[in-house]
Order: C-alpha cells, then sequence, then structure tokens
C-alpha cells in the first residue's frame, strides 16, 4: 500500500501542509525540518503520485508521447481515434514512430521524448538499455503506460494489455476448431522476441498439441515489422516448411504476410 503524507505527518510530528511543501519543493520549511521528513519518506518508502502532479497542473497543458513500432497498426489506429478528444482534457499527443525495432533506437526515443512530454506510451523491449532510459524520464517527472507487452523493473502508471497465456490458448483453440488434428502450425513472431510473444507461443503450442494429438507447430520463425520485409521473411519460412497449413502471427508486419499465405 502507498505511503501518505498523513502517514507521515503522524511519524514526525510535522504538520501535513509542511511535509506537501517539502515532498514537491515549494515554499520555504526549515532545513531541520525538511530532512527530517525527507529521510522519513525514504525509510517508509514514500513515493509521489506523479499522475497526480501531472493531471493537477491544469494551468500547463500536458503532452502524451505515443511511441508505435512500426507496423502496430492497431496502436496508431486508436493513437488517432483519441488525438482530438485529447484536447478536452488540455492534453496534446505526440506520436513518434519507431521505425528499427531495437533497444538502441527505443531507448532513444524514450531520452527524445522525455525532454517534452509528461508521459510515455509505449510497447517496450525487453532490454537493459531500454530500462535504463525509462528510469531516466521517470526521475525527470515522466509517468509511463505499458501497452501490449510489459517488462519488469520499471516504474509506471499501469499496463494495458491482454492475458498472454490465455491469448495463446485461444488462439490454439481456434485453429483447433477450425483445423482439427491435420493443423500444421508456422508460429510468426518479430525479429525482437519479447517476454509475452514467448508466452503466447508456449501457451499455444502446449494447448494445441495436448488437445490436438496430430496437430504440431513445425517452427516459430521471425519476420520483419515492415509489410515488404514481412512478406520475403514468410515466403523464406513457407519454403523451407512447405506442409504448413496454418500461420499463428504474434509480431507486426500483417499486411505482408498475408500477401505471403496468399501467394
Amino acid at each position: 500500500m502507498a505511503v501518505t503524507i498523513k502517514e507521515i505527518a503522524e511519524k514526525t510530528g510535522v504538520s501535513r501542509g509542511t511535509i506537501d511543501r517539502v515532498l514537491h519543493g515549494r515554499g520555504s520549511v526549515n532545513a531541520g525540518t525538511a530532512e527530517l521528513v525527507m529521510k522519513t519518506a525514504e525509510e517508509m518508502g514514500y513515493k509521489p503520485n506523479r499522475v497526480g502532479r501531472a493531471l493537477a497542473a491544469r494551468k500547463k497543458q500536458y503532452r502524451i508521447g505515443v511511441i508505435i513500432t512500426s507496423g502496430n497498426t492497431q496502436l496508431e489506429d486508436g493513437v488517432k481515434a483519441v488525438e482530438n478528444l485529447a484536447g478536452d482534457y488540455g492534453a496534446s499527443i505526440d506520436i513518434y514512430h519507431l521505425e528499427e525495432v531495437s533497444p538502441e533506437k527505443q531507448a532513444e526515443l524514450i531520452e527524445k521524448l522525455a525532454e517534452r512530454d509528461h508521459f510515455v506510451v509505449l510497447q517496450p523491449i525487453d532490454d537493459a538499455l531500454v530500462r535504463s532510459a525509462l528510469k531516466r524520464a521517470y526521475d525527470k517527472g515522466i509517468c509511463c503506460i505499458t501497452v501490449g507487452t510489459d517488462i519488469d523493473g520499471i516504474e509506471k502508471i499501469c499496463h494495458v494489455g491482454p492475458d498472454h497465456e490465455k491469448s495463446g490458448a485461444a488462439a490454439a483453440g481456434i485453429v483447433g476448431l477450425i483445423r482439427g488434428n491435420s493443423a500444421s502450425v508456422g508460429i510468426i513472431t518479430g525479429k525482437t522476441v519479447t517476454t509475452e510473444d514467448k508466452k503466447k507461443a508456449e501457451s499455444f503450442k502446449k494447448v494445441l498439441e495436448e488437445r490436438y494429438r496430430g496437430a504440431s507447430v513445425e517452427v516459430s520463425y521471425k519476420a520483419d515489422n515492415a509489410a515488404d520485409e514481412a512478406y520475403s521473411d514468410t515466403m523464406h519460412m513457407l519454403e523451407g516448411y512447405s506442409n504448413i497449413n496454418t500461420l499463428y502471427v504474434i509480431g507486426g508486419g500483417i499486411e505482408g504476410i498475408c500477401r505471403a499465405a496468399k501467394a
């Protein structure tokens, strides 16, 4: 449970108003009192409510930076759908496109975003570089929301996304209903495989092969998020595994993958 200003006041005997000034850097407070408050807050594990502080700053329009991975049309469509509504809440949305799916490039965008935005919304890559960039953004007061995929070891408001194991199991059930024991599946992930991708793939394979004894996952293949590259990657996979009759796509590059499946 989050530590409150009231609890710090009870612990130190300092008024809540004074504690609020110390924690938020407002007004003048005796140096000894300020030191006591800061030390107690740290010992009690107090963390400022960054969302509340950002939303309370009504006189300053706040900016939401959204990092969209190339090929993630669902997220881009969703952001565009609410972009006009953001102004009603005193917000504006900045979209940053991650053309190359790599930890280095995503970390660079996070650093860029942290110079102008108050919030970052992204599908994080599970990598130390990304964690470090998000930590530095958090230290600057940037609030983080992860969508679709999540990573451990970062401070964030929340994660918005599905239960990935159930998602994989549901996909296996659908494939089983359509193909039954004859399902021969190629799993296609992005070039960078996330923890969530692994959960989906493992759950899919387990449920499919347990429920449908003749069904199998032939290969797990990595395809680019860009449509043309995804087409080439998928064609290469299908040429090597001619018995595949079903594709389970976890990553991006849907347009290119579908073109290859129809070819």
